[in-house]
């Protein structure tokens, strides 16, 4: 699979988006049959990004500690105060799931661990059999790439 030379991004379909990302042939078919076993809707899956960890739950840590920000706001300079707040008092088991429920979120690990040794981890979120309709007003704007390879 090829992307066409000057086709805009934003009209790449799914699968290209995955192969844009860096993923070869193989880990795409096996991203989508992870996908297509979830019930997911193709026209809406979103890709998020790609993480290396030792594990699941270090690849959603990861996910969280990247692209979730816990700002000091009017505390000044309370870099300190933001990040005690973020280790003692966020319940991450509990974001993984309202994520998941709630945003559609899927995380698929690939079958290929990376050189370094790791696991690799692809995100995506999509209507699936756990969350039937995703929150747009959550979603709606989650464009980003975590990619890190």
């Amino acid at each position: 699979m090829a992307i066409p030379k000057g086709k805009p991004r934003s009209q790449y379909t799914f699968p290209e988006v995955l192969e844009a990302s860096g993923l070869d042939e193989s880990d795409i078919e096996y991203v989508l049959a992870n996908l297509e076993s979830l019930d997911y809707e193709y026209g809406s899956t979103r890709y998020i990004g790609r993480i290396m960890a030792h594990d699941e739950a270090r690849a959603w840590e990861l996910l969280f500690n990247r692209e979730i920000r816990i700002m000091p706001g009017y505390l000044g300079d309370a870099t300190k105060m933001a990040l005690w707040i973020k280790e003692r008092h966020m319940n991450y088991e509990y974001l993984k799931q309202d994520l998941i429920l709630e945003c559609g979120f899927i995380c698929i690990e690939l079958l290929e661990q990376a050189k370094n040794g790791l696991k690799r981890f692809v995100f995506v979120t999509s209507p699936n059999r756990k969350c039937k309709e995703p929150n747009q007003d959550l979603v709606g704007g989650l464009i980003f790439n975590i990619d890190s390879e």
